[in-house]
């Protein structure tokens, strides 16, 4: 199924693409601006859970290449993404098993590879002396107690004193990886950054960098 996402007037898109063709009208670029379509044509390959899975192709070329692909491709496999390749990206995460580890949270509670499973889970990487993060974390916080039973869990990983983390006074799991030696493994770039990891222990989106897109990765707006 194609979607056409356009803006203008009814009546100018009725008569740029037929009355029978299905087009949803954005009023400015708001959808444009949460999948990151910066230019025009740009297209994306939304998978059957509704979720992206793949980077935005922009031009008639790369879209071209993209809807290639697709044709090419069985879109029924599991962790299916679409990432464009000019040889400078990191590599795409998703898919891949969280490697085994364990290690103590502030409150003593041992976190493994298995603390994720049964439910998904949204990794936020974090740093105390990140202005960015401390800006996030009232955001973070008002999330975390007031989601809905079918959004993600919370675990941060971030560096430093023990004590300095607990005046955040987050109710989620808060583990001091030093070096950020198990967050660079698992995706971490820069702070802030998240990934969402599923209730099979599996990575499922790009890393997410900045809040904007740490709340693009559980499906929501920055809070205003």
């Amino acid at each position: 199924m194609i979607v056409l996402v356009s803006t203008g007037s009814i009546s100018a898109n009725i008569e740029k693409f037929a009355e029978d063709t299905g087009v949803l009208l954005q009023e400015k670029r708001e959808l444009a601006e949460q999948v990151r379509a910066r230019w025009t044509p740009t297209a994306i390959y939304v998978n059957a859970e509704g979720r992206i899975a793949s980077h935005p192709a922009a031009g008639d070329t790369a879209i071209r290449e993209l809807v290639e692909k697709l044709r090419a491709e069985d879109l029924t496999k599991e962790h299916l993404y679409f990432a464009n390749s000019n040889g400078h990206e990191t590599p795409v995460k998703i898919g891949e098993k969280l490697p085994e580890f364990s290690k103590p949270d502030l409150n003593g509670e041992t976190i493994t590879q298995e603390t994720f499973k049964g439910k998904d889970s949204l990794v936020l990487f974090f740093s105390m002396t990140c202005p960015h993060c401390v800006k996030m974390i009232n955001e973070i916080k008002e999330w975390n107690l007031n989601k809905g039973a079918d959004e993600p869990d919370l675990v941060v990983f971030s560096d430093g004193d023990p004590e300095e983390h607990k005046t955040l006074d987050l109710k989620a799991p808060i583990v001091l990886d030093e070096g950020y030696k198990l967050s660079g493994e698992i995706g971490m770039m820069g702070t802030p950054s998240g990934i969402v990891v599923n209730g099979n222990g599996e990575i499922i989106t790009e890393t997410g960098v900045g809040a904007p897109n740490i709340w693009a990765l559980i499906g929501k707006k920055r809070p205003s």
